[in-house]
């Protein structure tokens, strides 16, 4: 155990790097990285000032928000009807408060090694993107080998082009929380290049192509959610460079890049579908519909009135799924056990507009005080999850607490060196 503890510090970097590099991949292999990360933690001696720090300084204000949320979360299972998958709500969301517990343990690691991290985080998703696009061109190559005998080449055409798009195209993940992170790598990508903080290898060329494939690879994911997440940030960091530099060629080749954009966000066939189905429906929602846009307006439907129910406490932790699908089965004769799919909706119905607050407080108030220092980086963070929030439960899968609880702690107190939050 000696022995193990003079290396702690290379052993917790190892740990910390291929966290980052597998966290996309699986969050099974994630979770084995976050177990040994925080073991090596542990058995470092200065553990127990790095966990004094976490409650004595700055950013214990915050780190208390997160404390709080999950008090609340232990309150909502008394009035709970199924404590199990409350239980397991909790054992997710206990993450949030594992990280800042890990990465202010890791904080001279991380603070020398922070935009290797980005970086390698950066790159990873970029391999998995990778991976995804040659096994969907493999897929191809081989339904045009085996059926070009059977049918015709626009019928096979038709039906390799899904092998592209959403969750055929992806392997290890759902397609929204890889668009989540894949955006998040765009923006971490355009800050590096911006800084110049990328290493010598890392040319312009190399990363406008590397930007650009990201920005393809979202169009392929078609998550919703992704899609205007990656127009926000593609927008702001537009906006930052007319800013930035203020010329008419500027301003030009910004104007081109958003109209294109645009036309290619339209040529989306699942956001094409959508689109349609809003508006085939104004007057008259389609209560036998599985197109996700009218599920989850009917789902919102739902939930508004198990909320109006229990507007003040709401229905307990682990309960919302059953209220949820009790209420959706009355209203639409539709037997489903659904999430809100919006995490704000689900919160409310779960721990009421008590814990709701709480819960919005646990990301506004840090954003606030990041505007306030311009810690950019974490405030796109935030904007992309809140985002998602609206669209998704994300936070109901492992993944999702994960990609949450790393990226607001590490991006949060690293993100502007100028704020020293660790400092009483």
């Amino acid at each position: 155990m000696q022995f193990i503890r003079k290396y702690v510090p290379q052993l917790i970097l190892f740990n910390i790097f291929t966290f980052v590099t597998t966290v996309s991949f699986s969050w099974h292999l994630a979770l084995i990285f976050i177990y040994s990360w925080l073991f090596f933690c542990l058995l470092d001696v200065d553990f127990k000032s790095s966990f004094k720090q976490l409650v004595t300084t700055k950013f214990s204000k915050i780190y208390l928000l997160h404390l709080l949320y999950i008090l609340f979360l232990f309150i909502g299972v008394l009035y709970s009807t199924n404590k199990d998958n409350a239980f397991e709500i909790i054992l997710r969301h206990i993450l949030l408060i594992i990280f800042p517990v890990l990465i202010v343990s890791s904080y001279r690691i991380i603070k020398l090694n922070f935009n290797k991290i980005l970086l390698a985080y950066i790159m990873a998703n970029t391999l998995l993107m990778s991976i995804y696009l040659f096994f969907a061109i493999f897929r191809t190559v081989l339904l045009f080998v085996s059926s070009l005998s059977y049918y015709t080449i626009d019928q096979l055409l038709q039906q390799s082009s899904s092998f592209f798009f959403y969750e055929e195209f992806t392997q290890f993940a759902h397609p929204t929380y890889s668009a989540a992170s894949v955006v998040l790598s765009l923006y971490l990508l355009y800050y590096l290049a911006k800084n110049k903080l990328l290493p010598y290898y890392f040319n312009k060329a190399f990363a406008l192509f590397l930007g650009v494939f990201l920005a393809f690879c979202v169009f392929l994911l078609s998550s919703k959610a992704g899609l205007i997440c990656s127009v926000v940030v593609l927008l702001i960091i537009l906006f930052s460079w007319i800013i930035e530099h203020r010329n008419i060629y500027t301003i030009s080749i910004s104007i081109a890049l958003i109209i294109l954009v645009s036309l290619t966000i339209t040529t989306n066939r699942r956001l094409r579908t959508s689109f349609t189905h809003v508006s085939n429906n104004t007057k008259a929602l389609n209560r036998t519909s599985k197109e996700s846009t009218d599920l989850r307006i009917l789902l919102w439907e739902s939930a508004s009135e198990v909320i109006k129910n229990n507007f003040v406490y709401g229905v307990g932790t682990g309960d919302a799924e059953i209220e949820l699908s009790k209420t959706f089965l009355k209203k639409n004769q539709v037997p489903t056990v659904l999430n809100a799919h919006n995490q704000f909706i689900e919160i409310l119905i779960e721990l009421g507009i008590i814990g709701l607050t709480v819960f919005l407080a646990m990301f506004f108030i840090p954003l606030f005080y990041s505007l306030r220092s311009k810690n950019y980086l974490f405030a796109i963070f935030v904007l992309i999850v809140i985002i998602n929030f609206l669209f998704e439960t994300m936070l109901n899968r492992v993944a999702g607490d994960i990609f949450v609880g790393f990226f607001f702690s590490l991006l949060f107190i690293f993100g502007d060196e100028k704020v020293e939050w660790l400092s009483s």
